[in-house]
């Protein structure tokens, strides 16, 4: 008998009801740096996470020892008896629509491919670069995984995935001048994206040799966030969104539903299964069917996503976005989030701009307040626009304003392109006219 329903049958003659969550997992991963591999590791993880309710409360345990039964019953059954009120049921068998997570190809990626293949990504920088000035790294990832839900409704779910993260990371020096840029990627299988991680970093290291400046030191001005750069507007829905926030009041979308939010040309979709993309489920990981889900239609709020418990305590019912680890508690989360694109390509965007910005990141992206959509930082990789031309690099200018706001009132458009961010966020480029800049 698996572990999920041995112990299934161990706890739930003493409780009311019970979830086990059991996992066994192999990743591989490398790191090549400056010229030579710096770390290679491969690490083997199992282990099984319990959810019980009895009179009333919901209790949780894991634990990665699964040897003395006696004590994981009663660890169980003493977290129950101290736990906070249980707002929901354990799902009740249903069929998802069936996505294939795993590849073959994946899991059999060893050290030796893994590493040749970070030696080759950073080649095709190195050899066009100087290693006096530009540090190149390198970092993959490959894990494989089986995840088995089982609970006393009668689910009974097992999963097999796959998993590969490349990432090219790229640093300058010059002098007092440091420029660094980065790119990722995750898939379930290998995909042309990976080889691609290059060519983004090279174009921007290529722009970023002309330092140039802004004309004003402090005013409003035209600002393209690119794909990755449009993670700041993202993170707002994320945190506004959540259904334990909107249900706590502390989202500013709380009771909005059905109101004009943003611009109308604005639809935030979440699409469950997206093909070779890690973040796609059929069923989520609380045994809950998961459907696409349109949270912005044309700027309009529809919903708020929401897994088991937090649905429990809105009294409302899981959206399928229910998300967990191995020794942690369900969370919630997206799967395959997009802001639809437009009409207008990228460089038609910026042909009017006499003068902006494009930017690809932002520093301390965590140090304003995001639930509300206010931001205040400085730019870490931007470039300047000139009479409808991307022109060169700026340093030292920040940006603020507010997400909403400005996504509401001064939209200036969204790209035709949209762009896969990390592999499973796709965004277009977004254009926002009147944003607050300061430049030294």
């Amino acid at each position: 008998m698996d572990r999920a329903n041995e112990i299934l049958d161990l706890i739930k003659p003493h409780v009311d009801s019970v979830e086990t969550f059991a996992v066994t997992a192999e990743s591989v991963n490398v790191s090549y740096r400056a010229g030579k591999l710096r770390s290679s590791e491969v690490q083997e993880t199992s282990g099984i996470s319990i959810r019980a309710i009895k009179d009333g409360k919901l209790g949780f345990y894991s634990t990665t020892d699964l040897t003395d039964k006696d004590k994981l019953l009663e660890s169980t059954l003493t977290s129950a008896q101290f736990g906070g009120e249980a707002t929901f049921e354990f799902a009740k068998p249903a069929q998802g629509e069936v996505f294939d997570g795993y590849s073959t190809e994946t899991a059999r990626l060893d050290i030796q491919e893994l590493s040749e293949y970070s030696r080759e990504l950073a080649a095709k920088i190195e050899n066009v670069t100087s290693r006096d000035e530009v540090m190149v790294e390198v970092d993959f990832s490959r894990t494989s995984y089986d995840q088995h839900l089982a609970n006393s409704k009668g689910v009974n779910q097992k999963d097999r995935r796959t998993s590969l993260s490349g990432s090219v990371s790229i640093q300058q020096v010059r002098g007092d001048d440091v420029f660094m840029t980065y790119d990722a990627h995750s898939a379930v299988t290998p995909e042309e994206a990976f080889n691609r991680l290059t060519e983004k970093v090279m174009e921007q290291l290529g722009l970023a040799q002309k330092i140039v400046k802004l004309s004003i030191s402090d005013g409003e001005l035209p600002v393209v966030f690119t794909p990755a750069g449009s993670i700041l507007l993202f993170y707002p829905f994320m945190l506004g969104l959540s259904g334990k926030n909107a249900h706590l009041g502390v989202s500013p979308l709380s009771g909005k539903i059905g109101e004009q939010i943003i611009d109308p040309r604005i639809t935030f979709v979440d699409e469950p299964i997206v093909a070779n993309r890690p973040g796609s489920a059929g069923v989520d990981d609380e045994g809950t069917p998961t459907k696409p889900i349109t949270f912005f239609d044309k700027g309009v709020l529809t919903g708020y996503f929401h897994n088991l418990k937090t649905a429990g305590e809105a009294k409302t019912e899981s959206t399928g976005h229910g998300k967990r680890g191995l020794l942690g508690q369900p969370g919630a989360s997206f799967h395959n989030p997009m802001i639809k694109g437009g009409d207008v390509p990228f460089k038609e965007m910026i042909k009017d701009i006499k003068e902006g910005l494009v930017v690809e990141s932002l520093l301390g992206m965590g140090q304003t307040n995001l639930l509300a959509g206010a931001f205040s930082n400085p730019v870490n990789v931007a470039f300047k626009i000139e009479n409808g031309e991307v022109v060169g690099r700026v340093k030292d200018v920040s940006i603020a304003g507010n997400t909403y706001e400005l996504l509401k009132n001064s939209l200036g458009g969204l790209s035709k392109e949209v762009a896969l961010v990390y592999g499973s966020l796709r965004l277009p480029y977004i254009r926002l006219d009147g944003v607050s800049a300061v430049a030294n």
